[in-house]
């Protein structure tokens, strides 16, 4: 068992590019990496999605307007689903991280825990630039996050 603070090397992920003709994802293999809740550039406006998969489907889904409240909602996820799916150990610390506030940190732990005791889970998020922020860009391509 890892001591707490510490983490083992996570997969890393990219965020959906859209334009006026495709669109494409890469999906994460494994857990969410630092700062891999996306945030696009500030003068368009974006969605930020986030969905969790298992083996066996999607666990949870949502999206919020700012990166911030997708954070928000992804650690109320995570505060109710820790204590289940993680080592106690681990479940303890994510529990700590959440108490001080550290919200992306506790999300960020999670996924790189959750598989440990009982079936894995992986986090996929992005920012889709909606249609104003394609509007303000001419309907060009845009890259969130990254």
């Amino acid at each position: 068992m890892r001591s707490e603070g510490t983490t083992r090397p996570i997969a890393l992920h990219r965020a959906l590019v859209l334009n006026a003709r495709a669109t494409t994802t890469a999906r994460a293999v494994g857990a969410v990496a630092t700062n891999s809740v996306v945030t696009p550039p500030a003068s368009v406006g974006a969605l930020h999605v986030a969905v969790v998969h298992s083996a066996d489907g999607v666990r949870f889904a949502t999206a919020a307007a700012s990166r911030t409240e997708l954070v928000e909602r992804l650690a109320e996820y995570v505060r109710r689903r820790a204590p289940r799916t993680l080592w106690p150990a681990d479940a303890r610390y994510v529990r700590s991280l959440l108490i001080r506030g550290e919200l992306e940190a506790a999300v960020e732990v999670y996924f790189g825990r959750v598989g440990d005791r009982w079936d894995r889970e992986w986090l996929v998020t992005t920012a889709i630039i909606t249609a104003e922020g394609l509007a303000d860009r001419g309907a060009t391509a845009a890259v969130a996050g990254g």
